[in-house]
């Protein structure tokens, strides 16, 4: 052990580690079911395309506003350019008519859209989360390829993941 390392500290590192190692570039993504806006329930695990987005995000978070419209542009036009993309947003909110709308209003009606209404899962600590939106992208085994990443760059990041497979 090092001389400025201590028990505590190490202690506090083992613990950080166990809760991040699940959603480590190279791991499978943590499964996931849960209903969408008519209660019928997708599963991550079945999703069936060469790249998978997941996005986190809530409906009191105007970034995750922004985000959500930015990626609906930026999937919309890599879609149109024949990309094999699926996108599995999970609403972390607690309001079910205002995630509605915010499906409807930010045109995202083809997206897997599910939510976490009977707080079934604690993806808070599942995925490690910090905070919303969050995004992870999926290979067409779930693994997790990419994390953290910023909608307004998700174009850029899927065509160099395409080029590199």
């Amino acid at each position: 052990m090092v001389n400025w390392e201590n028990e505590k500290n190490l202690k506090d590192l083992k613990k950080k580690l166990k809760k991040i190692k699940p959603t480590l570039i190279g791991k499978i993504a943590p499964s996931i079911i849960l209903p969408n806006q008519y209660g019928e329930y997708f599963s991550l695990k079945e999703i069936e395309a060469d790249i998978i987005i997941l996005y986190f995000w809530t409906t009191d978070c105007e970034y995750c506003l922004i985000s959500t419209q930015i990626l609906s542009e930026k999937i919309e036009k890599l879609k149109l350019e024949n990309k094999n993309i699926e996108i599995m947003a999970v609403y972390l909110g607690n309001e079910n008519e205002i995630w509605e709308d915010a499906i409807t209003n930010y045109n995202i009606e083809n997206w897997i859209n599910v939510y976490n209404k009977s707080k079934i899962y604690d993806f808070i600590n599942l995925y490690n989360l910090e905070g919303t939106p969050q995004l992870f992208i999926l290979d067409k085994n779930k693994k997790i390829i990419a994390k953290n990443i910023d909608a307004q760059i998700i174009e850029k990041v899927i065509e160099s993941i395409i080029i590199d497979f």
